[in-house]
């Protein structure tokens, strides 16, 4: 997820790549329709995958307190092989270089990954 100054909220799928460990974009970013971010609001994000070979991720996001849509704002297929097993689950967050505003806080609350 990735919040612009005026508090455009955009989602994209990437992953990391094995070797050189850049990420690598999966699916282009795209602005969530309806959902604008104020400075201390929270916003819900569940992100899911399924299957191998490919793997399909699916994510969305809204803002905490109102209803979780029901589809998925964001949906592609990966069929890297190094990713098509049990792996790990990371969150980071991303500070432009050209923010004037620092420090900014990036919380992570009820992180869970469940095996269905």
């Amino acid at each position: 997820m990735i919040i612009s100054s005026i508090g455009k909220v955009t989602i994209q799928i990437v992953r990391v790549d094995q070797v050189g460990g850049n990420e690598v974009v999966v699916q282009a970013p795209v602005v969530v329709s309806g959902v604008t971010y104020t400075p201390g609001a929270r916003l819900d994000i569940r992100v899911r995958t399924t299957g191998t070979a490919p793997t399909l991720v699916e994510t969305k996001t809204w803002p905490d307190g109102t209803t979780e849509p029901s589809g998925w704002q964001r949906s592609a297929t990966d069929s890297t092989a190094a990713l098509q097993g049990a792996g790990g689950l990371a969150v980071m967050g991303y500070l432009s270089g050209g923010v004037a505003n620092a420090p900014v806080t990036v919380a992570v609350d009820d992180l869970s990954a469940t095996k269905p």
